[in-house]
């Protein structure tokens, strides 16, 4: 039976915790708080997937967007962007940008900024894009969302508390709406994050989650969003998926969440990664097309679990070796060809991030110029050699 659960974390060339994924012609991109990282297929057959950092950009990436050929990236550094000729260009003149949003007709561009609200950007064939403030908007933006009409919705920081803002990109002179206390969003200065789920608008921050009421224009708590299991944790992300599933990275201590509503509207969590990897994730990505969820989590590892149809034959698997280390002296380089004589028992560490049950992976090993069979299967994922004579061996 084929697997659908899949981690990718440092030995696998992933750097940090993933603050956003993006697939940019065919290859997915993952932003961390320690640059740009793109997932190659392994270049042999049984060896396993892994990220390569993206060159000259070791910097926190908030978020990532295509606008026509190229990978815009919003760093901590400026807004950026990788052609496909791979050369990476700096916007000088625009620093300090927190997110960016294309929107579904492919007609606007928006840039949230840290202290300069949303600026609509205009690229230009050849040189640096042109950028225009939009009224009404002003300080730190750290999220834009459209919704179904084609507004564009926000959350900003301004004189110390965020507030939510609604812009229309078909008319560029009406100032931003500004949704502040008296339209149902608290001013306690907790980061608010707009999303769009089953065609409504709503609100997340730490303590509650908020809907538009479209009569009344304003919002309203939504208490059946609360998880009576998870009722405390911060929301750090929030995705909603083309089948009405609404994914949740929350965190700390508290597992992936998918929310879904049936047909009488009651409203059901699950918890799909349950006791299969770390909790507080960072940030989440569901893609229709291959029917695999991605869920970065603050520990630095990148959960991938395919639960669609599109499924169907079990890949090439390699186990890997996670570290090797002398008992009393610790680790030893793994790169390194030779390792000193000492006498002391040698471990191998190892693991199969792949996965058919949550504790299902059983594991062979051999130590070639040891003995040439293979051990016992086991569920350990480590095996010691003690006693060993000089020599040149091989561990598999």
């Amino acid at each position: 039976m084929a697997s659908g659960l899949e981690q990718y974390d440092y030995d696998l060339g992933l750097d940090g915790p993933v603050l956003t994924l993006h697939r940019h012609h065919g290859v997915l991109y993952a932003g961390t708080y320690a640059g740009l990282f793109r997932l190659q297929p392994g270049e042999r057959t049984g060896e396993l997937a892994h990220f390569s950092p993206v060159p000259s950009m070791p910097t926190p990436c908030w978020g990532l967007e295509t606008v026509g050929d190229e990978l815009w990236a919003v760093t901590a550094r400026a807004l950026e962007r990788l052609p496909d000729d791979g050369g990476l260009q700096i916007e000088t003149r625009l620093r300090e940008v927190y997110s960016i949003l294309k929107t579904a007709d492919e007609r606007h561009v928006f840039i949230g900024t840290e202290r300069s609200g949303v600026l609509r950007m205009r690229p230009k064939d050849g040189g640096s894009p042109d950028f225009e403030p939009i009224a009404g908007t002003a300080g730190e933006v750290r999220f834009l969302v459209e919704d179904p009409s084609g507004k564009v919705w926000l959350s900003q920081r301004f004189e110390g508390a965020f507030r939510l803002a609604r812009i229309d990109p078909d008319d560029p002179d009406r100032p931003a709406r500004i949704y502040g206390s008296e339209d149902g969003v608290p001013g306690n200065g907790l980061l608010l994050q707009p999303f769009v789920w089953n065609g409504g608008v709503y609100a997340a921050n730490d303590s509650t989650f908020l809907r538009l009421d479209e009569e009344r224009d304003a919002f309203v708590v939504e208490e059946a969003l609360i998880d009576s299991r998870y009722p405390e944790g911060t929301v750090n992300h929030v995705h909603a998926d083309p089948n009405g599933g609404l994914w949740l990275a929350r965190g700390p201590h508290v597992p992936l969440t998918l929310v879904t509503r049936d047909a009488e509207g009651k409203t059901h969590f699950r918890y799909p990664l349950l006791g299969a990897g770390p909790h507080d994730y960072q940030s989440v990505l569901y893609e229709e097309s291959t029917s695999t969820v991605w869920a970065g989590a603050a520990a630095g590892e990148l959960i991938s679990w395919r639960i669609g149809p599109a499924l169907q034959t079990a890949p090439a698997l390699a186990s890997r070796i996670r570290s090797i280390e002398l008992l009393e002296s610790g680790p030893v380089d793994r790169q390194g060809s030779e390792i000193p004589f000492s006498g002391e028992t040698l471990r191998f560490e190892y693991a199969l991030p792949h996965f058919d049950t949550i504790d299902g992976n059983r594991y062979q090993s051999r130590l070639l110029g040891l003995d040439e069979h293979w051990g016992p299967w086991s569920a350990e994922t480590y095996r010691d050699f003690a006693g060993l004579r000089e020599g040149s061996y091989s561990f598999e």
